[in-house]
C-alpha cells in the first residue's frame, strides 16, 4: 500500500473469498497486519527471501491500485478514463487509479514498456468496474 512511499505489499488472490464482503473483509484485516510491519522495509524483504534486485521493475509488486477521491463536482472528468503506456519511467507492471467524485467511478490503468494495448487496458478497467459494482451490489 502507498504510493510510492514505504510500500507494503497485500496479497490476495481471485476467487478467494466466497463473497466479496468476505473478499473486503479479509483485504481490510490485511492491511491492517500489514501496517504492523510496515516498518520492515521492501529491500530487507528482498534481501530476507534472496530475491535479486532489479533496476528496472519492483520482483514482488507488480501492480496497485490506489483511491483517489475528488470533489463531487468534479465528476463529469470522470467519464474519460487515461489508461496509457508509461514505458520505463515506473517500476510496476500495472498501475491503478480507482477515482471517485460523488456517485461517479472511473478506474485508470497505466502500464509500462508495451505490457498491455490501450484496448486491453480498457477491457481490464471494465470488468475491474464491474466487479466493483457487482461487489457492491451484494451488501
Amino acid at each position: 500500500m502507498g504510493n510510492f512511499i514505504s510500500l507494503v505489499g497485500i496479497r490476495a488472490q481471485r476467487g478467494e473469498a466466497a463473497t466479496f464482503a468476505a473478499l473486503v473483509r479479509a483485504l481490510q484485516d490485511r492491511t491492517v497486519l500489514a501496517m504492523e510491519h510496515q516498518d520492515y522495509q521492501y529491500d530487507e524483504v528482498m534481501a530476507d527471501i534472496g530475491a535479486e534486485p532489479d533496476d528496472d521493475r519492483f520482483p514482488l509488486t507488480t501492480v496497485f491500485i490506489s483511491l483517489v477521491e475528488a470533489p463531487a463536482d468534479q465528476a463529469a472528468a470522470l467519464r474519460a478514463p487515461a489508461h496509457r503506456d508509461l514505458g520505463c519511467e515506473v517500476k510496476f507492471d500495472l498501475m491503478g487509479y480507482l477515482r471517485r467524485a460523488g456517485e461517479m467511478v472511473a478506474l485508470d490503468l497505466h502500464t509500462r514498456q508495451g505490457l498491455l494495448s490501450p484496448e486491453r487496458l480498457e477491457a481490464l478497467a471494465a470488468s475491474f468496474l464491474d466487479h466493483l459494482r457487482a461487489g457492491l451490489k451484494e451488501n
